[in-house]
């Protein structure tokens, strides 16, 4: 009998289905099991009768996370049993056939707060919490919908090397590997080199490779392996150009997480990212630091960030924020001066805005 995905049982009610998947939850009741059974596309309700004396047997092995296969009737839920909300939770596979595809010895409730060795020496397992499978799905999302719109605004998807002859940026401490005849390689810290060769033959390209830096750290700001969300592109008119493509990549990633993961956004306690109805606010670096009244430095601090993202959101119903026109003297590979406006030039030590 051809297997039947879970999500699709709605369409089979009356109708001898098979199942395969994995044992959430097992409960007796008396004469009755009943299983929680899911596979990738959703949950479902099982019971085994006692009449059904085959499946019976097998069931009574039966524990969480053990991977199964079942068959057995789709039943349509009285009215009174229906548990609205919930997937499936208007029927019930009654069981008359149970085999055990392979057995799952977990030595902690799946869920429960575990410390991070124990999460990661037991990963085949941990992982099939709901919380770990939102946080992939969500992930998925983000880099799906990212794609999308880097291809809906006409750029060209690149696979950028993992392993360079150098380090890109030239200030990120980079991963030495040994390499073929006595050679030394490297992994990459950037796709930064790679992109800007790919735009003198495609104009515009993005990349989303797997970065590394060998850097020691105690933050989430410095990671020593992370997805990378690049793009790159050609004749453009100034920074604002740019900063179009990444708001529209931004907009589609929040739109289509909200549109997927609201479930698990409830899960986490969590909302979305505000996004104001009409374009992202911008401010110039030595506006950013007067709105907070902090000191003309050439960067802002990690907590200036955020009190600068908490006044967007107040001001402007946006939790996104440009800051544009940092010091050339501060990151020279990135800046290019604003002819018009050449704020934050070094002078005597202190940054100041001045007009040509």
């Amino acid at each position: 009998m051809p297997r039947t995905l879970i999500a699709d049982l709605n369409k089979k009610i009356g109708e001898h289905v098979k199942v395969s998947g994995w044992v959430s939850v097992r409960r007796d009741q008396g004469k009755m099991v009943f299983f929680d059974l899911r596979d990738r596309s959703g949950m479902v309700q099982g019971v085994v009768l006692p009449n059904e004396e085959i499946a019976m047997a097998v069931a009574k092995d039966v524990r969480a996370e053990y991977v199964v296969s079942a068959s057995g009737i789709v039943n349509k839920r009285p009215e009174k049993n229906i548990n609205q909300g919930i997937m499936n939770g208007n029927l019930e596979l009654q069981i008359q056939a149970l085999e055990i595809l392979a057995e799952s010895e977990i030595p902690f409730e799946l869920g429960s707060e575990v410390n991070l060795d124990t999460y990661l020496d037991h990963l085949p397992y941990t992982l099939r919490s709901q919380r770990a499978k939102d946080i992939f799905k969500v992930q998925e999302t983000i880099i799906t919908a990212f794609r999308a719109s880097l291809h809906s605004q006409d750029f060209t998807e690149f696979q950028a090397p993992a392993l360079t002859g150098g380090d890109a940026e030239g200030g990120a401490a980079a991963f030495e590997v040994k390499y073929l005849y006595d050679q030394k390689a490297f992994l990459a810290t950037s796709p930064q080199f790679y992109k800007q060769i790919m735009v003198g033959s495609f104009e515009r390209v993005f990349s989303t490779p797997q970065v590394f830096r060998g850097e020691k750290h105690a933050t989430t700001r410095h990671l020593t392996e992370y997805t990378s969300l690049d793009f790159e592109m050609g004749f453009i008119q100034d920074h604002r150009d740019v900063m179009q493509v990444l708001e529209n990549a931004m907009r589609a990633v929040v739109l289509a997480v909200g549109e997927n993961h609201q479930s698990a956004l409830a899960r986490f306690d969590t909302s979305l990212p505000l996004l104001p109805n009409g374009k992202f606010p911008s401010v110039k670096l030595v506006e950013a630091q007067n709105i907070l009244g902090v000191s003309h430095e050439p960067d802002l601090e990690p907590e200036h960030e955020r009190a600068l993202c908490d006044w967007s959101a107040k001001e402007h119903g946006s939790d996104f924020i440009f800051v544009t026109h940092y010091p050339i003297s501060k990151r020279p590979f990135y800046t290019c001066e604003d002819e018009e406006d050449t704020q934050l030039r070094r002078a005597g030590g202190a940054y100041q805005s001045q007009k040509p």
